[in-house]
């Protein structure tokens, strides 16, 4: 059966992998087609039956490499909550960012298990499907993860589980404090200002500094 091969090379190594095992799949389904149905295709059909099959899957890539893990963190001040998230990509590019500030008074526990509804509610909002939410809150973490229950936050963490349904894959995922500096920051400006503000997109110069210093210091500690 001949191809039209000079169309694999458009494409890098990698990819030419993946297409020549869906062209190997595609004329093991046109056998089978042929077996049991007596029915054949092209061999033309079976090259382009191959190459949709690539490109879905490539759509499909694309879109999970938009979707990305919101990072939250609380702040406290007399009383109130200030929330906050950033979001990045698996490259950690920032690619959205979003404050909340929940007036009190509250306790750091249930502000913290707020500002994880809060990320949860405006990741499912924007579109995201796949996510990890990290967070410096422990004992939030662990009562998200099934293993701690708290009095004063259960009705919030069941309100996050019930949210977290709606994506594909949702992780809960503890982090050092160190490596949620951007969102905590975030948080903090939000004690400032006048309620709910988000960004995707054409961000303020503060965050943009705040989150490219932080890749910066996370590639030296990296390398060290």
């Amino acid at each position: 059966m001949s191809l039209p091969q000079g169309q694999i090379s458009e494409v890098d190594s990698q990819d030419g992998k993946a297409i020549a095992s869906l062209i190997c799949w595609s004329i093991w389904k046109n056998r089978n087609q042929d077996l049991f149905e007596g029915q054949q295709w092209e061999p033309l059909v079976v090259y382009e039956k191959a190459m949709l099959a690539w490109k879905e899957f490539k759509v499909t890539c694309d879109l999970l490499e938009q979707r990305a893990p919101p990072f939250s963190s609380p702040c406290t001040q007399d009383g109130n909550g200030g929330v906050g998230f950033v979001a990045r990509n698996r490259d950690a590019i920032l690619v959205g960012a979003a404050m909340e500030i929940f007036k009190g008074p509250l306790s750091p526990r249930v502000i913290e298990a707020l500002g994880f509804r809060f990320a949860l509610t405006t990741a499912l909002h924007w579109g995201y499907s796949r996510i990890i939410v990290e967070g410096d809150a422990l004992q939030i973490v662990q009562a998200l993860n099934g293993s701690r229950s708290f009095v004063d936050c259960d009705t919030i963490i069941l309100d996050c589980l019930q949210i977290a349904m709606n994506f594909s894959s949702c992780l809960f995922s503890h982090v050092k404090r160190g490596c949620n500096r951007v969102a905590h920051f975030v948080a903090r400006k939000s004690l400032s200002g006048n309620g709910l503000m988000s960004w995707r997109g054409d961000f303020p110069q503060w965050l943009l500094t705040l989150a490219l210093d932080d890749v910066r210091a996370s590639g030296s500690s990296s390398m060290s």
